[in-house]
């Protein structure tokens, strides 16, 4: 009975500070991270559970962006000007089909430049976007994901 009691506070004790150290790499990557709580929030959001290596964390975040990115593009024929519907569109089938995708693959073969430059082309995508159209609907979409991607490559520079 007593080596049952010892095992399981012993368990305890190795839950506790597994638990702790996840905090403390999330507070660490997040600490100058332009927007620390957007960047915390987006790394805790793994609905399979929050991940306890790096490359876990930033693939969350990436994951994000993608996810963000898409429904941006289902949104551009309802919202952008038709003066710029087809830049914006192809703006984001760009970020979508190639440059969010180019920086997971790259930060899964440990390639962090060249990942943080893939995300950050992502965002320049939507910038395109805005430029194109000036003040529309789609602004505050086009600008929350900019914000996103900063905050991912932030993440991803961490190693840098």
């Amino acid at each position: 009975m007593e080596n049952k009691v010892l095992f399981l506070l012993l368990l305890f004790l190795i839950f506790c500070f597994v638990n702790q150290s996840y905090g403390d790499q999330i507070d660490d990557i997040c600490k100058n991270n332009l927007d620390p709580n957007l960047c915390e929030d987006s790394l805790r959001k793994d609905p399979k559970g929050p991940s306890d290596d790096f490359k876990g964390l930033a693939g969350t975040i990436l994951n994000l962006c993608l996810n963000k990115a898409k429904e941006n593009l289902d949104q551009v024929p309802k919202l952008a000007p038709q003066k710029c519907l087809q830049i914006c569109v192809q703006q984001y089938n760009l970020a979508v089909n190639t440059y969010i995708p180019n920086s997971i693959k790259e930060l899964g073969s440990d390639q962090f430049a060249q990942a943080t430059a893939s995300i950050l082309q992502s965002g320049d995508r939507a910038l395109t976007c805005e430029d194109s159209c000036g003040q529309s609907q789609l602004t505050q979409k086009n600008n929350e994901f900019a914000h996103l991607v900063q905050v991912s490559g932030d993440v991803i520079k961490t190693k840098l």
